[in-house]
């Protein structure tokens, strides 16, 4: 009844309103008819003649992997998981076994799942098509009973048909703006771990981020890991992830990760001190909430501690980062024919503009900049921009 009452509306928006604390509810509606815009009029050109080659080469890379465990186990088709289990010797098929038995069939078989689901999810779906455009949702979209803001449960957008936010590099090399225009692109870069910095007033961290070092690198070093590594064990910590679980993600023996645990928790105790404070909070409450101004509220379920504080360890960040991303669209707006915003992928914006357009690369740039300090006023902001005609 009240959908269709415009009176009653008002009244119940002005009566709940001041109920909500945070401002995130009101930045995901400053944006609604920019994403509304972006659903039905902006999207990116699918470039057929690269699809095609792209297509032509990985089902050249499934054929050689095809034929390599032919040659090893005849007639038995890689895509049947009971047809696995009858020459493989583990217990099931999922991916995390199958890397675990760490042999060569079981690699065939992961890199062939691998290129068959770049060919049907994101390759043959577009041939012939000229364009893709994703539908957003907006806000009321998460949550066990639709009861979150922003489309996803740390509030990051969302989208389907397709799911713009999870394209394959093989089609995003695809993808292109029309003709005489450019994809402007511009990157928050590292503002998830400035948000930690924020969050957690972690001196050291503040200061390698202000001094322009990367922390990923730093950690890296201090560890003993290369730079991959490195990033890998920063946000499996961060979110959470034990002495066992790190063994896993590096390579090194458990005790060893106890140690290097350690020695990153004596460099940056911020850190640990506040995932310790927050989680307590979480339990207390049921919650996990974002920092102010935003205040983004994520249920957490605690039934399982270790899922329960890795979702609540990862909430305040990326929760922090989406929002501010957010309200750097709202700040920079849709203007048909020349600044259309076509997609956000977490820390990402793409806009369309008219060929070469510097002027306006420079003002969305200082536009997010500007918004970036607001929300990190003590670790701030760094903002990279690219201009050119595909999504690379």
């Amino acid at each position: 009844y009240n959908a269709q009452d415009v009176f009653l509306t008002r009244k119940l928006y002005e009566y709940l309103l001041p109920m909500i604390d945070g401002t995130a509810y009101d930045t995901d509606r400053s944006i609604i008819k920019l994403l509304t815009c972006a659903s039905l009029f902006s999207g990116y050109e699918i470039d057929q003649k690269r699809l095609k080659q792209t297509t032509v080469d990985i089902e050249e890379t499934r054929r050689q992997l095809e034929n390599a465990f032919d040659h090893w186990f005849p007639g038995i088709n890689m895509g049947s998981p009971a047809q696995l289990l009858t020459v493989l010797p583990t217990k099931d098929t999922r991916a995390e076994t199958l890397q675990e038995l760490d042999t060569a069939e079981a690699h065939v078989v992961l890199k062939w799942r691998e290129v068959n689901k770049a060919l049907t999810t994101y390759l043959y779906p577009y041939r012939e098509k000229e364009e893709m455009s994703g539908l957003y949702r907006l806000t009321l979209a998460a949550g066990d009973h639709g009861d979150e803001t922003g489309g996803t449960r740390t509030g990051r957008l969302s989208s389907h048909s397709p799911n713009m936010q999870n394209l394959d590099p093989v089609i995003q090399r695809c993808l292109r703006a029309p003709k005489k225009h450019d994809l402007l692109r511009v990157d928050y870069s590292q503002i998830e771990l400035r948000c930690i910095a924020e969050i957690t007033q972690d001196k050291r961290m503040i200061e390698e981020l202000r001094a322009g070092r990367n922390f990923h690198e730093e950690s890296a070093k201090m560890l003993g890991l290369n730079y991959a590594l490195g990033k890998r064990w920063n946000f499996a910590r961060w979110y959470g992830a034990e002495a066992f679980k790190l063994s896993a993600v590096t390579g090194r023996s458990v005790e060893d990760c106890l140690e290097m645990m350690r020695i990153q928790d004596e460099a940056y105790p911020g850190q640990r001190e506040w995932g310790e404070y927050h989680f307590a909070q979480v339990k207390a409450t049921g919650y996990s909430v974002a920092p102010a101004p935003f205040k983004h509220r994520r249920k957490i379920h605690l039934f399982n501690e270790k899922e329960a504080r890795k979702q609540a360890l990862n909430h305040p960040a990326q929760s922090h980062a989406v929002y501010i991303t957010k309200a750097a669209m709202a700040e920079i707006g849709y203007e048909p024919g020349e600044l259309e915003f076509v997609n956000q992928v977490h820390d990402k914006v793409h806009y369309v503009v008219a060929k070469g357009d510097k002027k306006r690369a420079a003002l969305v740039k200082e536009a997010m900049t500007e918004v970036g300090s607001k929300y990190l006023p003590t670790v701030g902001i760094d903002v990279s921009v690219k201009l050119g005609r595909y999504w690379e």
